[in-house]
């Protein structure tokens, strides 16, 4: 449903690429999603982060609706020099706004249905899966966790510390829940029990074997199945 509302003046950076990306701009705080998203994808990476910052400001003082802004949050989750746009700006980004940025998020809109459906039927308790390096910053309180096990292996043997965690995930805490590599956010704001560590060190060259195996594995299951694997409750 389009909203009707003053029209919101775009930034200088956004302006000044003609009136194609200032009517976009225009159409997308009326309540566009497409056009949200479509205005997303046509930049590059420094403009998407200020795109971001610009239509989470506006979700802040109510200028644009929130599943404008679930829309654009869904894009910046998902492309970035390190895995995600937020993940990039994380440094300069107070944990709880990025927790907030999550949970004023329209679900339906920043879930694909796979997604969604998972989110819904998560039980009260859950295992969930973490690599990462041994000396991590925010090692066990990160947002990023999965339900797969192989995949936070993958993620883990790409550091020279490689660790894996294992934690009991409360379906409280969940923010999200994506299909991409079996990704569950968790809230940095809430912390969850460290069931097991699994130091993964390995040398060199058999790392990189193991990686190998594992990404031919990944890649396999992915193929073979559309849905995600259930998930393991806690008892």
């Amino acid at each position: 449903m389009v909203r009707k509302s003053p029209k919101v003046v775009p930034p200088y950076w956004l302006a000044i690429r003609g009136q194609e990306y200032i009517d976009a701009f225009h159409k997308a705080c009326a309540g566009n999603e497409l056009e949200a998203s479509s205005l997303f994808d046509s930049f590059e990476y420094a403009n998407q982060l200020r795109l971001v910052r610009e239509f989470w400001e506006l979700k802040q003082v109510g200028k644009i609706t929130g599943g404008v802004w679930s829309a654009v949050l869904s894009l910046a989750w998902t492309v970035g020099r390190r895995g995600s746009i937020l993940t990039d700006a994380l440094s300069k980004l107070n944990r709880g706004e990025l927790a907030k940025m999550f949970l004023e998020a329209d679900k339906r809109v920043l879930m694909d249905d796979i997604g969604l459906a998972r989110f819904e039927s998560l039980p009260d308790n859950f295992i969930v899966y973490r690599g990462c390096g041994r000396f991590a910053r925010h090692r066990t309180n990160g947002i990023s966790w999965t339900t797969n096990r192989e995949q936070a292996e993958w993620f883990a043997l790409r550091t020279p510390t490689p660790m894996l965690l294992e934690a009991q995930m409360p379906r409280a805490a969940v923010m999200a829940t994506f299909k991409y590599e079996w990704e569950v956010l968790k809230n940095p704001l809430v912390r969850v029990k460290k069931t097991n560590d699994v130091d993964l060190w390995m040398p060199p060259e058999a790392r990189f074997v193991r990686m190998e195996g594992l990404g031919k594995k990944l890649r396999t299951a992915a193929q073979r199945q559309k849905k995600l694997p259930k998930v393991v409750a806690v008892q």
